[in-house]
């Protein structure tokens, strides 16, 4: 896009303005964390065009070592915590937690705001910067590093406006070395790690609390990812359908964003209203996040920006239902078997706030589970869920901490279903209510979570979970609670079976400033608490933890991130006999080369022996998931026995196209156990992808490829050769076609 002198001189001179106005920002920001609310807007009257955009990763501090898998690690893996052991105890200070979330106030403000404005013209969203289209747009500046709490050296501006059909939102993402924007993702959905990216959040029932953002990501090459608060299925109809372009231009990359109303979940009413929003960029080259608001390490969600004054359009008169149906022919060698399996699903939306899910016959066959690993674990091991019907809302069902009791609901518990029906939302902007129930035969299962939130302050739930099955039933209930204080956060959870009256709670207290977190953890889990549709791990202990880590970024020098944690506990059992006491420390550091190392040292007492292990791991080309490469090596004594645990992983793009990942383990205790993952996949183009896998267990091998054409609206179509989730290859061939309606 070419500018005119006179656009020029105008873009000069704004970011003359917008550089003094973020320094100003962040000089606030070191000072004080709680500006006052002031809507504010920068009005330009020149002829030229407009340039200028923003990402950053979740501003949560890690609480885990870098090389540990999803749903592991030195937290994730032992699922602590410690409580009163007398009801009434436990009750009391449940309801002395809710009197503090009714009657404390929240003193922090939201660090900026911004005045709503409609646009009488919808711009063209092409990714060219038409100062014309933008000029009534509210625009945005002062884009800061929350790890200097400096303006970033590459500024970022944004417009935002909006009418009775969408939200509109142009970037321009300023690069003093654009041949260095890197972009290589074109499948959508993908996440762009180590890749230059914008993105754009926003609640609109401006719940200030983490994770109540619903966020639009795009890359350089304008491939589209988005994450849904509550969560969403992968079909894009259920998904939504908005619109992101980019454009290059000679000092940077551009990108305009349409969302239409109708994809995201917001408030009743014809009143104006106020939503959270916040802006983000991520700079590969420089590996630079920056945002505009809560742009600091000790930012709040409270503290999250507001656009004031919006008025969105009228929830539609008629219900909203869309339909998903599968049919998938089936052929197996075994018995020479053919058969035919049919499913639907219907997603209904009463109004714009709630949503409800009915599933048929789903298939959960072809669809391809997580790989479990082999290195030493006393305890079942959690695996993360894939299947759409428990994705599509799946946050309105988190009942307990997976750091505290353990998960008092846990998807993987239902295996399969004949019929499952699903309600959520949020009945008013303070109330979210999720409720499920499905049927397998003789067997119901169902679940029920009801939360208040306090914006600002903390939320309070109250749940249950019922497993019915002739001559059986295992139901559990129960109640959890946060409360922040500035920087400290106080928690707690209860829950009891209704068949044999066991319990398990736990209450935490927390310390956030920034780069350091620190918990202590009670906990109380009974002998017999094993609720049927929970992943309670750990059972039949009393005891308490500690986790404190610290992260940090640096912007020079070859150090530029180092992230390191310390973990102690103590726990008896309930007859007072030890079963677990000991440390664990780790520590890693990540290079301006791409490359971290780290180490981990464990020494813990087990009622079964002792564990004293030392870990070393290196990855490299971390941030390119294209050319990565790791080696993991743990040697000591695990539960007294000798002990050894080698892995390697090597990732390559061959061709532009192809990726081939290799993954070996081997494991000794009490004998040799090893483990091989073969991944190939072919990215025919942005919709067609062809991928298989091969997995080699010990004596054991599986392997099957899936031909794929999905990710977009229409028709979607998968053939299958083998079982992707059985132990030994399965001689079958299966079809998937998908259509939504």
């Amino acid at each position: 896009m070419k500018a005119e002198e006179s656009g020029k001189e105008f873009e000069t001179t704004l970011m003359e303005k917008a550089t003094e106005r973020a320094q100003a920002v962040a000089l606030t920001l070191m000072d004080s964390h709680s500006a006052d609310c002031k809507p504010f807007s920068v009005p330009f009257a020149c002829r030229g065009n407009l340039t200028e955009g923003v990402f950053i990763e979740k501003d949560a501090l890690p609480t885990q070592p870098s090389h540990c898998k999803q749903g592991e690690g030195v937290m994730a893996s032992r699922y602590r915590s410690v409580s009163l052991s007398i009801c009434a105890q436990r009750f009391c200070l449940l309801i002395f937690a809710l009197v503090l979330l009714l009657t404390s106030p929240s003193n922090a403000q939201p660090s900026h705001s911004v005045e709503a404005k409609m646009l009488e013209n919808a711009p063209v969203i092409d990714g060219h910067l038409n100062e014309s289209e933008w000029q009534n747009a509210s625009a945005i500046e002062a884009f800061i590093d929350p790890y200097t709490a400096r303006p970033a050296d590459d500024q970022t501006r944004v417009w935002i406006g909006y009418d009775k059909e969408a939200i509109y939102v142009a970037f321009h993402a300023h690069d003093s070395q654009p041949d260095s924007i890197i972009a290589r993702e074109i499948r959508p959905g993908a996440s762009f790690e180590g890749e230059d990216r914008l993105g754009f959040g926003i609640d609109p029932f401006y719940a200030r609390q983490d994770g109540s953002l619903s966020w639009f990501y795009v890359n350089a090459l304008g491939t589209q990812n988005e994450s849904f608060t509550g969560g969403r299925a992968n079909k894009r109809e259920w998904r939504g359908e908005w619109l992101a372009k980019v454009q290059r231009v000679e000092n940077g990359w551009t990108a305009e964003f349409k969302l239409p109303w109708n994809i995201l979940n917001r408030p009743g009413g014809n009143s104006p209203k106020t939503m959270a929003i916040n802006f983000e960029r991520f700079q590969a080259r420089a590996k630079v996040e920056s945002r505009w608001s809560r742009a600091s390490l000790n930012s709040r969600p409270e503290q999250i920006a507001c656009w004031v004054g919006v008025q969105p359009p009228p929830p539609a008169e008629r219900i909203q239902t869309q339909f998903l149906t599968y049919l998938a022919p089936e052929w197996g060698k075994e018995n020479r078997s053919r058969s035919m399996q049919a499913g639907l699903d219907a997603r209904i939306n009463p109004t714009s706030e709630l949503t409800l899910v009915g599933s048929l016959n789903p298939d959960f066959r072809n669809i391809e589970g997580a790989v479990e690993g082999i290195d030493f674990s006393r305890r079942e091991r959690f695996l993360s869920e894939t299947r759409p019907f428990f994705l599509e809302g799946g946050d309105f069902f988190s009942l307990t901490s997976q750091y505290g009791i353990g998960r008092l609901f846990y998807s993987q518990r239902i295996n399969d279903f004949d019929a499952g029906l699903k309600f959520f939302g949020k009945p008013t902007p303070t109330t979210s209510l999720g409720a499920l129930t499905a049927v397998f035969g003789n067997r119901i299962d169902s679940v029920i979570n009801l939360r208040h939130s306090f914006p600002g302050r903390g939320s309070f739930s109250l749940f249950t979970t019922q497993r019915q099955e002739p001559g059986a039933r295992n139901g559990a209930f129960g109640a959890n609670f946060n409360r922040q204080f500035g920087h400290w956060y106080i928690g707690g959870e209860t829950a009891r079976l209704q068949q044999n009256r066991a319990s398990a709670s736990s209450f935490y207290l927390n310390y956030e400033v920034p780069r350091l977190f620190v918990t202590v953890r009670h906990i109380d889990i009974a002998p017999d608490f094993v609720p049927a549709l929970g992943f309670i791990p750990d059972t039949d202990r009393r005891g308490a933890y500690l986790y404190t880590s610290y992260f940090s970024q640096y912007r020079s020098g070859n150090i530029q991130e180092i992230n390191a944690d310390l973990f102690m506990n103590r726990y008896r059992r309930y007859n007072r006999t030890r079963y677990q006491e000991g440390a664990e420390a780790s520590i890693s550091l990540l290079f301006r080369s791409d490359i971290r190392i780290g180490m981990q040292r464990e020494r813990s007492a087990y009622s079964d022996g002792q564990d004293d292990v030392v870990g070393f791991w290196v990855n490299g080309n971390t941030s390119n998931r294209f050319r990565q490469w790791n080696l993991f090596f743990e040697t000591g004594k695990r539960a007294s026995k000798p002990s050894r645990y080698i892995s390697a992983g090597l990732t390559q793009r061959l061709f532009k196209q192809v990726d081939v990942s290799l993954n070996s383990s081997v494991f000794q205790l009490d004998g040799r156990t090893s483990q091989q993952i073969l991944t190939v996949g072919w990215e025919i183009d942005a919709k067609r992808a062809l991928t298989g896998r091969l997995v080699r267990r010990d004596n054991k091998t599986n392997w099957y490829f899936v031909y794929r054409s999905a990710g977009f609206t229409g028709q979607e179509i998968y053939l299958i050769v083998g079982d992707p989730n059985a132990r030994e290859f399965t001689q079958r061939a299966s079809m998937k076609i998908v259509w939504a309606f």
